[in-house]
C-alpha cells in the first residue's frame, strides 16, 4: 500500500492537473481529453466531501499489482491534462514560449498507421511546437496559422466532444469489479475462515 505521504503528493499533483486543465478548457472551449474525462469522476470518487482522496483507489487488501496499476492511471491522467493544458495555453497565448506544465517530451505515434486526421493533427501539433517527428513530406505550409491548428485539434473525432469542458462529480460509483468496492466480489473463492 502506498504511504500517506504519497498519496498525498499524488492527490496534490492530479488536483492541479485537473484545476489547470478546467481552466483551460473554459478559455479555449477545446473538450477535455476522453481518457481523462472518463476516468477522474472515478479518481476523485468519495461517499462525501470529508472522505480521504483515493477512498477506493487503494484499498489495503489490494495486490500489489493493483496498488501499481491505479497509480500509474492517475499518474497518466496528470500526464494527459498537463499536456493538455500546454496545448491551450499555446492557442490563448501564442507568443509565450513558456509551457505551462514544463517542456512535453513529445509525440510518437504509428505512421504506418496514421489517416488524413492524424496528419493534420500533427501538424498542428507541430505548428505549436510540440516535439514531434514529422515525415518529410509532411509540411507546415506557410499560411499555415493558428486557427488552422485549432480547428485540426477539434477535427471530428479528435475532441469533438461539445460541453466537455469541466469534469463531472458522480454521486455513486457502479460498484462493479473496475471499481472492486466490495471484496468478495473480487476474491470470491477467499474464506472468511
Amino acid at each position: 500500500m502506498p504511504t500517506s505521504r504519497a498519496l498525498r503528493s499524488l492527490e496534490k499533483d492530479l488536483r492541479l492537473a485537473i484545476s489547470q486543465a478546467e481552466e483551460a478548457a473554459r478559455g479555449t472551449k477545446l473538450p477535455l481529453p476522453e481518457y481523462a474525462f472518463e476516468l477522474v469522476p472515478r479518481l476523485c470518487y468519495r461517499d462525501s466531501p470529508d472522505d480521504p482522496f483515493f477512498e477506493y483507489q487503494f484499498q489495503l487488501w489490494f495486490e500489489l499489482k493493483a496498488h501499481y496499476g491505479r497509480w500509474r492511471r492517475a499518474e497518466r491522467v496528470a500526464g494527459i491534462l498537463e499536456g493538455y493544458t500546454n496545448v491551450c495555453q499555446l492557442l490563448l497565448e501564442p507568443a509565450n514560449k513558456e509551457w505551462a506544465c514544463g517542456e512535453p517530451i513529445g509525440i510518437k505515434f504509428d505512421l504506418v498507421n496514421a489517416d488524413s486526421q492524424d496528419r493534420e493533427l500533427a501538424v498542428a501539433y507541430a505548428y505549436l511546437k510540440v516535439p514531434i517527428e514529422l515525415p518529410s513530406d509532411w509540411v507546415i505550409p506557410s499560411n499555415y496559422s493558428l486557427h488552422d491548428a485549432q480547428a485540426a485539434l477539434l477535427s471530428e473525432g479528435h475532441g469533438s466532444v461539445s460541453g466537455r469542458l469541466a469534469f463531472p462529480v458522480i454521486q455513486v460509483l457502479p460498484g462493479d469489479d473496475y471499481d472492486a468496492l466490495v471484496f468478495s466480489n473480487v476474491w470470491p473463492k477467499f474464506s472468511t475462515r
